[in-house]
């Protein structure tokens, strides 16, 4: 198994102390990075060793909700999930995690958050770039968005990767969503902007392609400032620059998974549409292979190197 995360485990006597997210995230990024099975029995020898808990008893009640979490994200992606799930064990399906590496992509970008100290050491030695990482997530996003029945544009701007001038951005958006009216003396205004918080522009296709439709403006986050980024792109801004026949709504994507409550709270701040690490993942859940090529061999490519990063236990 991974080394136990940094965060989300205290002292458990009368009270569980450990973040449940964290704690099923860790059981299955063990499972995808590690090898062979994981029972319930091994996580809590190491929740034991750790000084978390003294009691086995009381450490099997938080397994059992471990367990009831991972069927309940088996049953978010279906025929999509890469693990087989025992009633006390959990083991991928193939032999390597780069068969998922959508799934393999969002658990990293999840434990660069968990294992701060040990992603931190070896991004100081290898002079990490962030711009690549948000690069793939949006590619990610796309892509799960399209194959869910999305039409997508995404803006390539964000990220750093493209250098179109703000006007040409603004355009190409209106284009997408067949509006015509841009107003540029505004637009010109942001020409020397860095950034609007635009990634992707998403709406639900009708054959007419006319406006008046759902469209929904997204950011992607993936790193740990992601909080900061709830409330962009900023609507308002936008109407500002193009002439929607409808109102647009927020969006947001990241490869992070959250428990019910503060879903829930994430979604009133964003205001819109939440998409979290198993809203993307369910394109999987028809059983087609909704990743492109290119994506999987970018994301192993980038993926690699950066695993040797995350811990191993020596329990």
């Amino acid at each position: 198994m991974l080394e136990m995360p940094e965060i989300g485990f205290a002292r458990s006597v009368d009270k569980h102390n450990v973040n449940r997210v964290i704690l099923v995230d860790w059981v299955e990024g063990s499972a995808l990075f590690g090898d062979g099975e994981i029972s319930q029995s091994d996580v809590i020898d190491i929740l034991q060793e750790k000084g978390i808990y003294s009691s086995e008893d009381f450490a099997a009640e938080i397994l059992s909700d471990t367990w009831s979490e991972l069927r309940r994200r088996s049953q978010w992606m279906d025929k999509g999930y890469p693990f087989r799930l025992g009633s006390r064990t959990i083991e991928k399906t193939s032999d390597s995690w780069e068969d998922a590496p959508a799934h393999a992509f969002c658990l990293f970008l999840t434990f660069a958050l968990y294992y701060r100290t040990a992603v931190t050491h070896w991004v100081k030695q290898n002079q990490e770039d962030y711009i690549g990482q948000g690069h793939l997530f949006e590619r990610l996003s796309e892509e799960s968005l399209s194959a869910l029945g999305w039409n997508v544009h995404r803006t390539g701007w964000a990220s750093g990767i493209q250098t179109a001038r703000f006007q040409q951005i603004v355009t190409d958006v209106a284009d997408h969503l067949r509006e015509s009216f841009i107003n540029n003396p505004i637009v010109a205004l942001y020409e020397s902007a860095n950034e609007k918080g635009l990634d992707i522009v998403c709406h639900l296709p009708f054959r007419d392609e006319r406006g008046g439709k759902p469209v929904y403006l997204m950011q992607c986050a993936s790193g740990k400032d992601w909080t900061e980024k709830l409330h962009t792109p900023v609507i308002s801004t936008w109407q500002g620059l193009i002439n929607f026949s409808s109102s647009p709504q927020r969006a947001f994507a990241m490869p992070f998974a959250l428990e019910d409550t503060e879903f829930y709270r994430r979604c009133k701040e964003v205001d819109g549409m939440l998409l979290d690490r198993y809203r993307l993942l369910s394109a999987s859940a028809s059983g087609a292979d909704w990743a492109s090529v290119a994506l999987k061999t970018d994301i192993i490519a980038w993926l690699t190197p950066r695993l040797s990063a995350l811990p191993e236990s020596t329990v």
